[in-house]
């Protein structure tokens, strides 16, 4: 015999000895309690036929007056935020390790200076028109040009970098531990995780 069927038997063997009723309610889920209790739309479930079992299991009233519905609501309400939390420092660390790898680059500068000197020239000597070779009277000049370049590089500094993903590190943990927390919690209340 199947465990969920075992269970459903044992569930209708102390429902009848303890006088609880056992009903079912429209999504097929089994409930147990007193017959007071249950709500006038509640089917008995009998032998021949199987339900899904609760699986909360809590109390639809809670003795303060809360449903179960309202408590389901705010405990997934409180996950969400602390998972939300958790992926926001995730992203925020993976950024900041980012922004370490960049900065720890080393820095490359490239000077470059260029000089220009014009220099006078004189031919040695140039034909005059009877084709005799004479010596210039007068300068030419010409310019000669000179670049030098010189490239120093600087190791980055990541410093403030590393500060900063140390600090998104460390509430990254922490909100890590306050989620475990907040399962731990749940489940002392009883809460069924699946459904958070």
């Amino acid at each position: 015999m199947a465990a969920p069927m075992r269970t459903t038997i044992l569930l209708l063997a102390l429902a009848q000895t303890a006088k609880l009723m056992m009903w079912t309610d429209e999504a097929g889920v089994v409930h147990v309690e007193e017959a007071a209790k249950a709500p006038t739309s509640a089917r008995p479930v009998s032998g021949e036929t199987f339900s899904v079992i609760d699986a909360d299991g809590r109390p639809l009233l809670f003795p303060d007056g809360g449903t179960r519905e309202a408590d389901s609501a705010m405990w997934r309400a409180r996950f969400s935020a602390a998972r939300a939390e958790v992926e926001r420092l995730r992203l925020l660390e993976d950024a900041a390790a980012h922004e370490v790898t960049k900065a720890s680059q080393s820095i490359c500068v490239t000077a470059k200076a260029t000089a220009r000197v014009q220099v006078p020239v004189r031919p040695v000597s140039r034909r005059n028109a009877r084709g005799a070779w004479r010596p210039y009277q007068t300068y030419q000049t010409q310019t000669v040009e000179q670049t030098e370049s010189e490239t120093k590089c600087v190791e980055g500094d990541a410093s403030s970098q590393r500060a900063a993903l140390s600090s998104v590190r460390a509430q990254r943990s922490t909100a890590e531990t306050a989620l475990r927390l907040l399962e731990r919690e749940a489940i002392a209340a009883h809460v069924p995780l699946r459904d958070m």
